[in-house]
């Protein structure tokens, strides 16, 4: 903010209206406003700091005794600020509550405060808390920090410079604009908490999986095995140790797996060899069942003679045919059983 005109009327020790043009001044980066006590170069900045807050700078006066005690009735009190702010030019009217003679007639009259801000192209402000958040929006201070580091009145640097840290870095954020840094800050410091807690989370899974592990499936002299035992984890190690561990029991397993379908192949092969001796013994049994039924029927080849003599004679001397039919069915068994038995005993 750069003040280009001040003007004050019936205020303090002026009594008429005054006016100072800064804009003398613009050549130069810096100026001095100096006098003797009591010339008034308080009352310029009371004016400034009344103007833009609606409050004096200095301790000496009361917001309420700021009329010139030797003003006229026909005098109004008000001090009037025209500055510039980022390139666009403001003026803010403002005056204070008081009693004044009426100008007509006798007795007393209260003329309220006022307060009023005009922007260009823009519509004037005339209410007084807007016109008072409008400024403090504009200038990034309230009054109590413009006073701190704007405009110390006489006296009052020692407050600045005992201020509390905490104070300091209020004002400063709100003169640099800062507040956006501190919320990043803010923002930041949760996110790291937040991540740290997710860290310590992790932490205390990763102990409680390590404390699964079992040591006796590794030799003491193992290096797993000193992590493990280990008061504090080093996790990434114990991980590639696991990995390495994985791999191998991998390849283990294929090579078991290898294993185990070689020995399945030959236990299939076995069976088809069970079964193929089991299918010979069987033949075997078949065959000497065979054989005890030839050696039967040998043995009673005389008797089937003897009979076969006996029926012919029978059936030549009684012409029956029974008999005859009893010896075919019985030689045709005999040869049947023969063929077979030679069959077999082929096979075997």
């Amino acid at each position: 903010m750069r003040p280009l005109q001040v003007t004050i009327a019936a205020w303090g020790s002026y009594k008429e209206k005054a006016v100072v043009d800064f804009t003398k001044f613009n050549q130069g980066s810096l100026f001095l406003i100096t006098g003797p006590t009591g010339a008034g170069k308080t009352t310029v900045f009371d004016a400034i700091s009344f103007a833009l807050y609606g409050d004096v700078s200095g301790k000496t006066r009361e917001k309420g005794s700021l009329r010139s005690d030797f003003a006229t009735p026909a005098e109004d009190t008000y001090v009037e600020l025209l500055f510039e702010h980022k390139g666009k030019s403001y003026r803010v009217y403002r005056a204070p509550k008081y009693e004044r003679p009426k100008k007509r007639g006798e007795g007393m009259t209260l003329s309220q405060e006022v307060a009023e801000l005009y922007i260009e192209d823009q519509s004037p402000i005339v209410v007084i808390t807007e016109v008072n958040r409008k400024i403090e929006e504009l200038l990034g201070m309230t009054y109590l920090q413009f006073k701190q580091i704007s405009m110390i009145a006489q006296g009052e640097f020692l407050e600045l410079l005992v201020a509390s840290s905490k104070d300091r870095v209020e004002i400063l954020r709100n003169i640099f604009k800062t507040n956006q840094y501190e919320k990043l800050q803010k923002a930041l410091t949760e996110k790291a908490l937040r991540l740290q807690r997710e860290l310590t989370e992790q932490n205390n899974r990763l102990d409680e999986i390590v404390n699964t592990i079992e040591y006796n499936r590794f030799d003491e002299d193992d290096e797993l095995t000193g992590l493990l035992a280990s008061q504090s984890y080093h996790y990434e190690r114990i991980q590639a140790l696991l990995k390495e561990g994985l791999a191998d029991s991998k390849k283990k397993e294929e090579q078991l797996e290898a294993s185990i379908k070689e020995c399945e192949q030959e236990e299939k092969r076995y069976i088809e060899s069970i079964a193929k001796g089991e299918k010979i013994n069987e033949n075997h049994q078949k065959l000497a069942k065979l054989e005890e039924e030839l050696r039967q029927l040998e043995s009673q080849k005389e008797m089937f003679a003897t009979k076969k003599q006996r029926v012919t004679q029978a059936l030549q001397a009684m012409n029956v045919d029974s008999f005859a039919k009893i010896y075919e069915a019985s030689a045709l068994r005999y040869n049947t059983a023969k063929a077979k038995w030679e069959q077999v005993k082929a096979e075997l």
